[in-house]
């Protein structure tokens, strides 16, 4: 199994090549209805993160959405 570098949120890991953004998010136990996920500086559709793949170097940010009033 190859392994990648990326980096969330300015922190380096290792990940498994073809490991979805999803499972990265659920192996760090991040609630899935709470963040938006932004890689490469673009916003990555929530319906997207079980298809979308990890890529090298990869540098993704997660922003906690908070409700308001």
């Amino acid at each position: 199994m190859n392994q990648i570098n990326i980096k969330v949120n300015g922190e380096p890991f290792t990940v498994s090549k073809d490991e979805s953004l999803e499972t990265l998010l659920l192996s760090y136990q991040v609630n899935l209805n709470s963040v938006a996920l932004v890689r490469g500086g673009q916003v990555v559709p929530k319906t997207l993160w079980a298809i979308t793949p990890c890529e090298a170097d990869d540098e993704i940010e997660l922003f906690g959405v908070v409700a308001g009033g």
